[in-house]
């Protein structure tokens, strides 16, 4: 009797976010999925983080597409779908939108709704980093922020008018030295809102917002191009993923779980 060769791995985009995104059929107002192992999001050299849905929500690896001090160190194997493929930061680098995208203008709005997610590995933090942002520091600037405090707690801050600023704040603080997943839900017109920290889930009751559109460009790890609020030394992120709804607690924390079991094993 001949036994038959086994059948390759025909399912090994799986280990990446936006085929982990597609297999659970949330592709419905999903923006954006940035992973540096996914070769059709970053090579292993280029100056852009590209968007995998194919929608141009790319980002540059720094400032700007040329080579700067404020550019992440790629470190791995491109295409590689491991905890040892990801982005190094050195208290001063971020990424920032490679043209002005328009996805997120109105997700602090009347009506607005979004999910950002990412998978980061972080220190005991020292001060808060601007996981993502479309607002600037003032309390008055429109917008949303998606951060990490320096207890290394969650937040959400939204402005709700173009004199004010709500700070959701997490309790569950992520993992010193360790790879964390994360995640922000947000409402307006149900005025619900969610923190998921490796797995678990905090609800919140946002306040609801007669704000204006934001007006700033979109950053992962600053809110400025100084920057501010970076991730600070040795710091690492992996990937990220945007939708203009609020995905459910159920099913982002389907994500993580997939994630933990296929890729990121060491994640609390």
């Amino acid at each position: 009797m001949i036994t038959p060769l086994a059948s390759p791995n025909l399912n090994v985009r799986s280990k990446f976010l936006y085929g982990i995104i597609k297999e659970l059929g949330l592709t419905t107002s999903l923006n954006c999925v940035l992973d540096v192992a996914d070769l059709t999001s970053y090579d292993g050299s280029s100056q852009t983080w590209t968007d995998a849905t194919g929608q141009g929500n790319n980002f540059f690896r720094g400032v700007d597409g040329s080579a700067t001090a404020t550019d992440p160190t790629f470190t791995g194997t491109a295409g590689l779908a491991s905890e040892a493929t990801y982005f190094l930061f050195d208290g001063g680098d971020f990424m920032k939108e490679t043209t002005g995208h328009t996805f997120a203008a109105g997700w602090h709005k009347n009506n607005g709704a979004f999910t950002v997610l990412a998978v980061m590995y972080l220190l005991n933090k020292t001060a808060q980093t601007r996981v993502f942002t479309s607002k600037a520091g003032a309390a008055g600037d429109a917008g949303i922020s998606f951060n990490v405090a320096d207890d290394n707690t969650v937040n959400i801050g939204h402005s709700t008018s173009t004199a004010a600023t709500e700070s959701l704040l997490g309790t569950n603080a992520l993992a010193a030295a360790s790879w964390n997943f994360a995640a922000v839900t947000f409402d307006e017109a149900t005025t619900t809102a969610s923190i998921i920290t490796n797995g678990t889930a905090e609800t919140f009751t946002p306040t609801a917002s007669t704000d204006t559109d934001a007006a700033q460009a979109l950053r992962i790890g600053s809110n400025s191009d100084g920057p501010l609020g970076p991730f600070e030394n040795t710091e690492r992120l992996a990937c990220m993923a945007m939708w203009s709804t609020k995905v459910s607690d159920v099913n982002v924390t389907a994500i993580y779980t997939r994630l933990k079991s296929r890729r990121f094993t060491s994640l609390p």
